[in-house]
């Protein structure tokens, strides 16, 4: 069962010595508002034809390469209301904006208990909103569903119930292997440039709604953006995390071999195989897309499936933004979702200076729209963990 020939696509093997680099506080502004702003871009690319199949997406407006106005429901966990501007985000931004709201304000209290308790304050307080309601009172209902199932599991973790938390795990969104920790952690690797093994700890700590391998994941999702920080860093560095980092021992098992790894090395088969042949770009991309087809999960958020794209979009594309984008975004299925990890990732990588041009029209959607100041946010995440 182990992918034993898959190591022959390893990019190469490096060492990740966990000695946190010096960035000035211009840097380190840099790269967090990279983070905060390349996650919101993939964001809002995706945004417009979350779950479309390729075909509908084709039909519609054919291979997106810009931002596109959403024609979708509203729903709790996608746009929330009718009429917003090309440039709208889903729950993937009002994620970073609720970790890196926590991250800026308990720095000095970062575990597990307090993200929870913070998590229940923002529910409660858009009940709040609600029964004060007078207007669009719709709206105010969406944003009670989005965060309801996240305040019950938070609950029921603080609750030092095994039984109670473990029930409210396993009913949390149909209780699968859901990339629920991924929306949120990469905003914790912020917190330890350069120190992937850290991050990775801190990673699985708060991924208090994950289950099963999912927690590995996220902590590997928040691990790749330590790395990404680094401005030394290359693209084999980062995803080195997945053969380097693992101190819960989930490549121990007797059986079945680490999962995040293997979907690594899935990721690095199916972007040989279609690179390594004499197709057109074209063709080269939707040979990748139909390998990727057949490793669907029952529900496409699940955390492997998603981890799978991501990891396959960024190598296919030696971790260039915007191409990795475009390949997640037209590929379909959760794309939202993908390509905001994705953007996080490779935001922190690039560093915000270096995101294409439209990052100004997502800041500006934000701000105006969804009352999420992505800049304040960095700017107060800078001010914290500078020192």
């Amino acid at each position: 069962m182990r992918y034993i020939l898959m190591v022959v696509f390893v990019l190469g093997t490096f060492s990740l010595t966990n000695a946190q680099p010096t960035l000035s506080k211009q840097q380190l502004h840099d790269k967090v508002l990279g983070l905060l702003v390349g996650s919101a871009m993939g964001d809002a690319m995706g945004a417009s034809t979350e779950m479309w199949s390729r075909e509908d997406r084709e039909s519609k407006y054919g291979f997106i390469k810009t931002l596109t106005a959403p024609e979708i429901e509203p729903s709790a966990e996608g746009i929330w209301d009718n009429g917003y501007p090309a440039g709208a985000t889903t729950d993937d931004t009002r994620w970073k904006q609720l970790a890196g709201t926590f991250l800026a304000t308990s720095y000095q209290e970062l575990n597990a208990e307090a993200f929870a308790k913070h998590i229940i304050e923002h529910y409660e307080n858009e009940v709040k909103v609600l029964k004060e309601a007078t207007g669009n009172v719709e709206l105010a209902q969406r944003k009670v569903d989005w965060i309801i199932e996240w305040a019950d599991v938070s609950k029921a973790f603080l609750s030092d119930d095994i039984q109670t938390y473990n029930l409210a795990l396993s009913r949390f969104y149909g209780g699968d292997l859901l990339c629920a920790g991924m929306l949120y952690s990469p905003i914790f690797g912020l917190a330890y440039t350069g120190e992937p093994l850290k991050a990775y700890e801190k990673g699985v700590e708060m991924a208090i709604f994950d289950q099963g391998y999912a927690r590995d994941i996220t902590g590997l999702v928040s691990a790749m953006v330590a790395v990404a920080m680094d401005d030394d860093a290359t693209p084999e560095m980062i995803i080195a995390p997945f053969q380097e980092i693992d101190p819960f021992g989930f490549s121990e098992r007797r059986i079945f071999d680490r999962y995040a790894t293997q979907t690594l090395y899935t990721a690095q088969r199916i972007v040989h195989d279609s690179r390594n042949n004499s197709a057109s770009e074209e063709e080269k991309m939707k040979l990748a897309w139909s390998k990727l087809d057949q490793n669907h999960q029952q529900i496409s958020p699940h955390a492997q499936e998603v981890l799978l794209q991501t990891l396959t979009a960024m190598l296919f594309y030696n971790f260039e933004f915007q191409p990795t984008i475009d390949f997640l975004v037209n590929y379909g299925r959760d794309n939202d979702t993908t390509t905001a990890i994705a953007g996080a990732i490779l935001g922190a990588y690039a560093g915000y200076e270096a995101l294409p041009d439209y990052k100004e029209k997502v800041i500006s959607v934000a701000n105006e729209i969804h009352d999420i100041h992505l800049e304040k946010i960095a700017q107060d995440i800078t001010n914290t963990l500078y020192k």
